[in-house]
């Protein structure tokens, strides 16, 4: 059953981008349907991390990642109608970079704000949880005022 599960949220991924691709291009709410997945992702994450045998982990785990490959294709999309045309590979280098910068702290926080339980994750009140979004609203602020700098928007 290893290889079973160890395939399973790559077919996910491959799902969820299909559908929710579909679904953002046919209800024209690619924000929303890029929010609720990237939400839902987070659920079954913490799901996983409670599943009390490691067959519900395993799925909950493949349920995750489809969600997470439904947000790639709508934030690609959404990237689109932000990023001028001109600068479009620059600016989703700097996307991806400053995700990669942002992402790869996530092992610092965890170990830094460990906790009896794993409530503290979804706590407004934890530093977690408030340090998440500083990095969030960072991360978009950099990648706006970049894009508007290289466009010619800001002089």
């Amino acid at each position: 059953m290893t290889g079973f599960y160890s395939a399973l949220p790559f077919a996910f991924v491959i799902a969820g981008q299909i559908f929710f691709a579909w679904l953002g291009d046919k209800t024209g709410r690619r924000a929303l349907v890029c929010g609720a997945t990237l939400f839902m992702t987070g659920v079954f994450c913490y799901l996983a991390a409670i599943a009390p045998d490691a067959d519900l982990a395993a799925w909950a785990i493949a349920i995750s990642a489809g969600f997470w490959g439904g947000a790639t294709p709508t934030i690609f999309a959404i990237s689109m109608q932000i990023i001028p045309r001109e600068i479009a590979a620059t600016g989703f280098g700097l996307l991806a970079g400053f995700s990669n910068i942002v992402g790869s702290t996530a092992p610092y926080i965890m170990d830094g704000t460990q906790a009896e339980s794993p409530a503290h994750l979804i706590n407004p009140t934890s530093n977690l949880f408030r340090v998440q979004w500083l990095f969030t609203f960072i991360h978009l602020a950099r990648v706006r005022c970049a894009m508007r700098t290289m466009a010619g928007l800001d002089h």
